[in-house]
């Protein structure tokens, strides 16, 4: 359910879906691995930081670092200001 807010950009429902579902399975690793990447498109800087230190005391798995990398991905693109294009003709 988190997944189909976050796909609609509602970044805020999608971080509260993820927090109940942290509430009720403390150990669900997929909604510990998706709560930062919602409260960062959010806004919700420190919450991102606070989320991945959850996410990492929890589990070392791989797909932790899979899920920086693709954080960093929304934030670049914001940072850039044009939908992550550099501007650049692609061809």
């Amino acid at each position: 359910m988190g997944g189909l807010y976050m796909d609609m950009g509602r970044y805020e429902r999608a971080a509260e879906i993820y927090t109940w579902v942290l509430a009720v399975l403390p150990n669900h690793w997929h909604a510990q691995l998706n709560k930062p990447e919602s409260l960062l498109g959010a806004g919700e800087t420190e919450e991102v930081k606070k989320a991945l230190k959850e996410a990492l005391n929890m589990t070392n798995r791989v797909e932790l670092h899979d899920a920086v990398a693709h954080l960093k991905q929304p934030q670049e693109k914001k940072l850039n200001g044009n939908g992550g294009s550099n501007g650049k003709d692609p061809s």
